[in-house]
């Protein structure tokens, strides 16, 4: 593209607002109309009122947005320490690992279920994922198998709200 800019064939850039045929040599160069360009910031502010417009619609976004803010801090305050639960970093990096693979697969079949759902699955992810790191941090001695615990379950909710988000 250097090459073409440089022997003056085609313009390096084209001007803001013109139609492309005019670079191209299809027609002459003419302003585009501004009924062309969506009105963006226009459109932005109208989605971000219709987020908050009902009460309702406010608080299951407030909702939803602390639930992946207590979630992402779970899942990555336990996978950036997961160098703690082993000493061989191998094996820990091994144990934090293969909990993912089943809780992948748990969450789908707990999201799915017609007893839960997913709004009772995903509270009672996050709350076994505040006992097991609570008592985890509180008792040393049961620190790392809550703590696989903990990350099973939050790789779980991750999956969960992943889905209960675009609903």
């Amino acid at each position: 593209a250097a090459w073409r800019a440089t022997s003056r064939r085609v313009p390096a850039r084209p001007a803001p607002g013109l139609r492309p045929g005019s670079i191209n040599g299809l027609g002459r160069r003419e302003p585009v109309p501004q009924s062309y360009f969506p009105r963006a910031q226009q459109r932005y502010a109208t989605a971000v009122r219709e987020l908050f417009a009902t009460a309702r619609g406010a608080r299951i976004l407030l909702v939803q947005m602390y639930m992946w803010a207590a979630v992402a801090l779970a899942y990555y305050g336990v996978s950036f320490n997961a160098a703690q639960l082993s000493d061989d970093p191998y094996t820990a990096f091994a144990l934090s690992g293969l909990t993912e693979i089943p809780a992948t697969f748990v969450g789908a079949r707990l999201m799915d279920h017609p007893r839960l759902g997913r709004r009772v699955a995903s509270a009672m992810s996050m709350l076994i994922i505040a006992v097991s790191l609570g008592v985890g941090a509180a008792s040393p001695a049961a620190a790392v198998p809550l703590a696989l615990v903990g990350k099973f379950f939050a790789c779980a909710a991750f999956n969960l709200i992943y889905v209960q988000t675009g609903e």
